[in-house]
């Protein structure tokens, strides 16, 4: 597809086409991940596993851009898109907790702002606001 290729030692990739994934191939169009990829495997996943468990209830997570939080959201979808028993799961991790395999009271990470969070009272501000 001519978007990377082998670079001189044989193994490394050298990228030919840094914008390939930002473009609709068909359109030249700018890509709206959520429209254009996530809302049709949705549909797609939904009529799939339907056409064996008629009554299952399906969750669904957001695509999660931390850098655009509000890209996140819950996009429309309807029970004649995706049928009955569709669950929106949004949900948030802490990174440095799972990282470290510990909570800390003291430092932790905003990451919406990708800066440090020091203190009890930050720490609790910025994860309150990544889940608001």
């Amino acid at each position: 597809n001519g978007v990377w290729e082998a670079g001189p030692d044989g193994t490394t990739p050298v990228l030919l086409k840094p914008d390939y994934f930002s473009k609709n191939p068909r359109s030249g169009a700018h890509v709206d991940f959520l429209n254009d990829y996530a809302i049709p495997f949705w549909r797609c996943a939904s009529a799939a596993i339907r056409e064996h468990m008629p009554d299952a209830i399906i969750f669904a997570e957001p695509v999660l851009d931390m850098t655009q939080p509000s890209l996140s959201e819950q996009p429309v979808l309807d029970a004649e898109m995706v049928g009955e028993g569709y669950v929106w799961a949004k949900h948030w991790y802490d990174g440095v907790t799972l990282i470290s395999k510990s909570f800390s009271k003291l430092v932790g990470l905003d990451t919406v702002r990708m800066r440090p969070a020091i203190g009890r009272r930050m720490i609790e501000r910025t994860h309150g606001g990544a889940i608001a």
